[in-house]
C-alpha cells in the first residue's frame, strides 16, 4: 500500500462492484482516523465482511 500512496493520486476501494471509498491515498487515512492506507484498507475490508455476514 505504501507504493500506492506514493504513486497514485486517486484510489478506489471496491466491494462486489460497489465503490466503498475513493479519494487521494495520502489524505484518505487522515480523514478516516487511520495511520496509513493499509490500516484503512483493513478496516474497510473488515466492515465489508461484517456486513456480508449479517443476514438481510
Amino acid at each position: 500500500m505504501r507504493e500506492v500512496a506514493e504513486v497514485c493520486d486517486r484510489v478506489l476501494f471496491l466491494s462486489h462492484g460497489e465503490i466503498l471509498l475513493e479519494g487521494n491515498p495520502r489524505i484518505l487515512p487522515q480523514e478516516h482516523h487511520k495511520k496509513d492506507l493499509e490500516e484503512l484498507f483493513i478496516s474497510l475490508a473488515r466492515e465489508s465482511l461484517d456486513t456480508e455476514a449479517t443476514p438481510s
